[in-house]
Formats: structure tokens, sequence, C-alpha cells
């Protein structure tokens, strides 16, 4: 295709425009794709005379016209009128780059080029899907028994997987949704309406889960299942993870009345959550960034800009940037602008003693690199909205 590209550059695209220039009466519109090219005239006359003008052109290299894909139709804003009047049908269609086009009109009776699929490369399509599902239709997931067999790859050395699916292998957080669907989802759905006395909210997202009780004794009860119905299936909760807690609206009024201490928090999804109270002294569910995520992230960027200490200012300026950004996309949730504040001081310290460690005549002032930063760093701000208005988004009532 490269060099087809560049031989008809050569032999088609150049001629054209000369040809344009010196005979072409009207206007001209010339679209190539490879080798398959539509070309639009004002005028019949030029379209003919570009026609035998074109075969000459070509016969000199050697090359011809398909005979099958090559003709000139009336087609464009004023053809089905012309046709209407001399008593001819509709306009004809033509294919370009997989789509049939077609003179239409819009809802306001204007003319427009109607796009459809070609239905020779739909049914071609539709075919090749039909052939590679006989292939897979004897594997519940496709090339799930190649994924199984495909064994771990550790310090250099491959070794056989005896059991289950690979840890850290692509296909492994699939798996898992697939089996925790009918161990767990299907299961909680079935406990809620037969056991619950209360409300019962569950969030599950791959092996993580936390799940809300009205009632204390619905909790109990609820994790005493749990364990039983994972121990059916060789599963078991982390004991360092598996934790009961009082948390909600009347958590801090009830703990305050048996004389015990602020609500306990919990992680989710990278947020550390805290039984709060926004500007009107209402309850609300505070999420800030966990620390361990946080220190992670920041002694990740540490390495990074060792390692980039003599790239150029702006080249560094404009990675940091798309990192910055990338973590305050995840982030910046209402209630989070303080953690997000001192992510973006922190790799801003970070960066002004890597440009420092560069050079021992020259150092950057403090002054000079807030200025980089008012340039590179995006300021800290909400990008998601409150829990509550984005539920309401998704269920309306």
């Amino acid at each position: 295709p490269f060099l087809a590209n560049i031989y008809l550059h050569y032999t088609f695209d150049l001629c054209v425009n000369a040809w344009r220039k010196k005979y072409a009466q009207g206007e001209v519109v010339v679209i190539r794709f490879a080798d398959d090219t539509i070309a639009g005239f004002q005028y019949p006359t030029d379209a003919d005379h570009f026609l035998e003008n074109l075969r000459e052109r070509l016969g000199k290299f050697g090359l011809e016209l398909h005979p099958d894909k090559t003709r000139r139709i009336e087609f464009g804003r004023f053809a089905e009128q012309n046709r209407e009047r001399r008593g001819e049908g509709k306009p004809e269609t033509f294919d370009f780059l997989g789509f049939t086009h077609i003179s239409g009109k819009n809802g306001l009776g204007r003319f427009m080029v109607r796009r459809t699929t070609i239905r020779k490369r739909m049914r071609a399509k539709l075919q090749q899907v039909k052939q590679q599902l006989r292939e897979r239709m004897h594997d519940p997931v496709p090339q799930t028994g190649q994924w199984l067999k495909s064994g771990v790859m550790e310090e250099g050395k491959w070794s056989e997987a005896k059991a289950g699916s690979p840890q850290g292998s692509v296909i492994s957080p699939f798996l898992a949704n697939i089996y925790l669907h009918y161990t767990f989802d299907l299961w909680v759905n079935a406990w809620r309406k037969k056991y619950a006395q209360g409300e019962v909210v569950v969030i599950r997202f791959a092996d993580d889960t936390i799940a809300g009780f009205q009632y204390p004794t619905d909790a109990d009860h609820f994790l005493e299942n749990l364990r039983e119905r994972l121990g059916k299936f060789g599963l078991e909760l982390h004991p360092d993870k598996t934790r009961r807690i009082e948390f909600g609206r009347f958590a801090e009024q009830n703990r305050e009345r048996r004389g015990e201490g602020k609500p306990e928090t919990f992680d989710f999804l990278g947020f550390t959550h805290i039984s709060g109270k926004n500007g009107l002294g209402r309850f609300m569910v505070r999420r800030t960034t966990i620390r361990k995520r946080m220190r992670a992230k920041l002694q990740q960027v540490k390495q990074q800009l060792r390692e980039r200490m003599h790239d150029p200012v702006p080249q560094t300026g404009q990675w940091l940037k798309s990192v910055v950004q990338g973590y305050f996309n995840y982030y910046a949730v209402p209630g989070n602008l303080a953690s997000l504040g001192v992510f973006r001081d922190r790799v801003l310290a970070l960066w002004w003693r890597t440009i420092r460690r560069r050079s021992q005549k020259r150092r950057i002032s403090w002054t000079r690199i807030l200025v980089l930063a008012q340039r590179w760093f995006p300021p800290p701000q909400a990008l998601h909205p409150f829990p509550d208005a984005r539920f309401a988004a998704s269920h309306p009532r």
C-alpha cells in the first residue's frame, strides 16, 4: 500500500491537479484512498473529457481502469430533478470506503448524501462471525482453556498452573467476575428477599465488597451465612479486611450515647470513607484518598523524576501535567480537594528537588518553580458530582 500510494501520487494525483487547472470548465472534486477513487464534476462534458484523458494517462504506465467498477453517473443536488424531467428513475448510487452513497433529503427536505453500510460487506462480516462462533461453540468463554493452561512466568522461568487461573493474567479478573456472579451476586439477591428484615445495599467491584444493613441483626446473620456460602466453593473472607462496623446517619449519635468514640472508617476503591457532616450540619459520607495509595504514587513519581532528571523542563512539565491530571480524574470527588492539593504540592516539591540536583552552579528558586506549576499543574477542583446527583441521573423517579 505504501509503494502504491507513492506510485499513484505521481501517476494520478499530480496529473489530476494539472488537468483541473488546464481543462476543467467547472468545479472538480477528486477523492482517492489507495486505489479507490471518486471524482465529481459540475458539468457532464468535464466528466467525459476527464475519463478519456485518464484512460490515456494510465495506459502510459501499463495501468487500466477496472471495467466493472468504473461508472459515470448523475449524482448530486439537482440529479433527482433532472432525471424526473427526463422521465428517468431515481439517481444511481455508488459504493466507496464501505458505504453505499445515496442521493437523499434531510428532515427539512434539503439535499443530503445518505450513507449506508454496503450489504455485501455486512453479509461477509456476518458469515465470518458465524464461522468463528461455530469454532468456539463448545467453549463457554472463548479461548478459556488456552488461558488456563498458559502457566506462569516467574523470574524468567515458566511453571505450569496446577489449579485455577494464573495470578496476574489478563483473564483472571474476567473469570473471577463470572465466578462471583454465580457464587455471590445471585445468592445475595436471594438472601435479601428471604431473610432481610430491613434495607440491604451491597456493592461489589471485582473481589472487593461492601454491604450496608439497616439493622445489626441482619449484618450478623448475613456475615454468618456468607462464610458458609463461600466455604462450599473453597473460598473464604480475608481475615484482615473483613470488618463489621457501625456507619451511617445515626452512627455518631449512637456511639456518643454509649460513650464510644467517632464512627470507624473503611477503605473502598481507593478512598477512605468517613461519617461526616456538610456545611449545613447534615450527614454526608466524606471520601478522601487512602494515604497508602498517595504515598505509593508519590514514591513512583519520585523514582521516575530521577530517571528524567536531565530531560528538558518543558518535557518533564508536560509529563507531570498528565500525571497530576490523571490522578485528579479519578480522585477529584467532592470533599477530597484538600487531599488533591497535598498531592499536587508534594509532586511540585519533588520536581523542585530534582531540578536543583541537576546543577550545583545555578539553583532554581521556589518562586520560579511556582511559575512552572502555574503553567503545567492543573488546580485542584471537583471533577465528579455528588453520589446522590449521579444516582438521581442514573435512576430517575
